[in-house]
């Protein structure tokens, strides 16, 4: 396929006081071996006051593809749901701010949703700290008696029943309503949940790969888990 045959992406990155992660995402997705004019990005801010915005600026100001969009309701649900509203690709990526996407990571996903008819296609990400003790939540997040998640250790092509840091056909997301806002965590669960209910598959293929970067403090990490626990007994 020629560039123009490519299908346009967008991909949506939900921010809230990120500054110290959001311009190596971004200059991550601004280097992808994919058309620049097939591709934009998207940063959806629930009210950074910690300069993250500043970041973005000045990326949205030496490259237009780049747009910082406001999230008033400021939870990662409304964010992606803000995202998809203001999308402009068939097919949406959806990251982390704290990812780092591999040069990659667009075309392979892209091609992944076309070879196997999925909804929706994720995969592998590489925990790297940036000091010590990042690097050492990293290694205990990566194990897999620590995380047995497939993205965290799988290295074959398979179906699952959800996928992280994932790479949607738009009009899948449309169709299902888009995610759940009154979910605080948990949301992209629940979400794959009602993707497979209409009929959709979704596969995880180590090819899509990314750097993720642990959180540094340990007290953070612990409310991180506690919230994924308590809403995920909300979602089930």
């Amino acid at each position: 396929m020629t560039g123009d045959d490519l299908p346009f992406v967008s991909v949506i990155i939900p921010m809230l006081n990120e500054r110290h992660f959001i311009g190596p995402c971004v200059e991550g997705f601004l280097a992808q071996r994919y058309p620049a004019d097939r591709l934009e990005i998207l940063v959806i801010d629930g009210g950074s006051d910690d300069g993250s915005r500043d970041v973005v600026a000045e990326l949205s100001a030496a490259h237009p593809s780049v747009r910082l969009v406001d999230n008033p309701r400021r939870v990662a649900a409304a964010a992606a749901n803000v995202g998809i509203a203001e999308a402009a690709g068939e097919i949406m990526c959806f990251l982390s701010a704290h990812g780092v996407p591999d040069p990659d990571y667009v075309p392979t996903s892209v091609r992944l949703l076309q070879e196997t008819g999925a909804v929706g296609v994720g995969g592998r990400y590489l925990h790297v700290g940036t000091e010590p003790r990042s690097k050492a939540i990293g290694l205990a997040m990566a194990s897999p008696f620590g995380m047995a998640s497939p993205h965290r250790s799988s290295g074959e092509r398979v179906e699952v029943d959800t996928i992280s840091h994932p790479t949607f056909l738009r009009q899948a997301l449309v169709d299902v309503g888009g995610y759940d806002e009154t979910l605080l965590r948990n949301e992209d669960y629940e979400l794959n949940y009602r993707l497979r209910a209409a009929g959709g598959r979704l596969v995880f293929c180590p090819e899509i790969s990314s750097v993720y970067r642990p959180r540094g403090s340990l007290s953070t990490l612990r409310r991180q888990f506690f919230d994924y626990g308590r809403w995920k007994a909300t979602v089930m």
